[in-house]
């Protein structure tokens, strides 16, 4: 970093997600901070790589379509379980501007755990989702 330069920086937002990687130890790979990264620091990039495209899923997944979807579904028909699960999912997001195409998602990964009856393809598909986001981050840089 040359001085008076900003570093890269990449900020993940205020999610359930993010809580969650920032209350991880990443120091097992010499890392103090998981949650803001420098750009230039591999081993960051590996753990919101391997934490963030990988762990969250399984735990989203899990709670979302495995708990939450399956209650509600329980409950009521497909429709509305696939709108409360897609709601929720957006909401604890905390992201006002992602909000409607968070709500698609969550209804598409609803529709998918309907259809399949399996988590595993949600978690695929969100784990895809997240890779591609970091990598649109990295790419792109902070600002865009």
């Amino acid at each position: 970093m040359r001085p008076g330069q900003p570093e890269d920086l990449i900020i993940l937002n205020r999610s359930p997600s993010a809580i969650f990687l920032a209350l991880t130890p990443a120091n097992f790979l010499g890392c103090s901070q998981s949650v803001i990264a420098r750009t230039s620091d591999c081993r960051a990039i590996l753990v919101m790589y391997v934490l963030g495209a990988l762990l969250v899923p399984f735990i989203e997944e899990g709670f979302m379509r495995g708990f939450l979807y399956s209650a509600l579904r329980q409950k009521m028909d497909v429709a509305a379980s696939i709108f409360l699960t897609a709601f929720f999912f957006a909401a604890i997001h905390f992201d006002i501007a992602g909000f409607v195409p968070l709500f698609a998602f969550g209804a598409v990964l609803a529709f998918v755990f309907e259809r399949t009856k399996s988590i595993f393809p949600g978690m695929i598909a969100h784990a895809c989702w997240l890779c591609l986001t970091f990598t649109g981050m990295l790419l792109l840089g902070p600002n865009n």
